[in-house]
C-alpha cells in the first residue's frame, strides 16, 4: 500500500511526500494516545451529572444520538472545562447501549418539561 500512495505521486513531489508522511505518522500516533487518556468508565448520575475519572461533569447540552453513538458535551463542575465526548455503540453491550440511551432521552425530556 505504500508503495502505490508513492507511485501514484507526479514526479517532483517526492520531496513533499517525504515531509507528509512522517507528520502524518506523528498525527497518528498522536491521536492514539489521546484516545488512551479518554478511556474509564462512566457513571450516569441523577440531574445530567455524569462520574468520569474521578470527576463530576454536568451534560450541557442535549445528547446527539444516532445509532453507532452519542456525542456528549460536558461540562466540568470544577472549572468551567468544556469537552465533547463521544460514546461508541460497540463500547458496550447491545442492552447496556439501549439502556443508556433510555436513560439519556428521559433525562433531556424531564429537562426540557423543566425549563418551559
Amino acid at each position: 500500500m505504500l508503495l502505490t500512495g508513492i507511485i501514484c505521486w507526479p514526479q517532483g513531489y517526492g520531496v513533499l511526500w517525504l515531509v507528509l508522511c512522517p507528520v502524518m505518522v506523528y498525527d497518528g500516533i498522536r491521536s492514539q494516545k489521546n484516545i488512551a487518556l479518554c478511556q474509564g468508565q462512566i457513571t450516569l448520575k441523577e440531574g445530567n451529572l455524569l462520574l468520569w475519572q474521578n470527576q463530576e461533569w454536568c451534560i450541557v447540552r442535549q445528547p446527539w444520538m444516532i445509532r453507532q453513538g452519542v456525542l456528549l458535551l460536558l461540562g466540568q463542575i470544577e472549572s468551567n472545562t468544556r469537552r465533547s465526548f463521544w460514546l461508541a455503540s460497540d463500547s458496550m453491550t447491545e442492552h447496556e447501549w439501549r439502556h443508556l440511551c433510555q436513560l439519556l432521552r428521559q433525562s433531556a425530556h424531564v429537562n426540557s418539561d423543566s425549563q418551559v
